[in-house]
């Protein structure tokens, strides 16, 4: 099980990606195979994974963006 260091980073690289725009299928998808050429297929699933999570909960940290 990934630490907390982990984690935290991971939510962010999400959030991060979600911040630029990445919402919609086509550019996800663009995402991904750019993500599965540079680093592997679980790590972009892993990446759409925490992308997802993050849009789930994206009222609580787009709310602390703005303080």
């Amino acid at each position: 099980m990934p630490d907390a260091t982990e984690l935290q980073r991971r939510a962010s690289e999400a959030r991060h990606y979600l911040r630029h725009g990445y919402t919609n299928p086509a550019s996800v998808s663009k995402l991904m195979e750019r993500i599965r050429d540079k680093r592997g297929q679980l790590a972009a699933d892993q990446l759409l994974a925490d992308m997802r999570e993050q849009w789930r909960k994206r009222r609580e940290w787009a709310e602390g963006q703005s303080a």
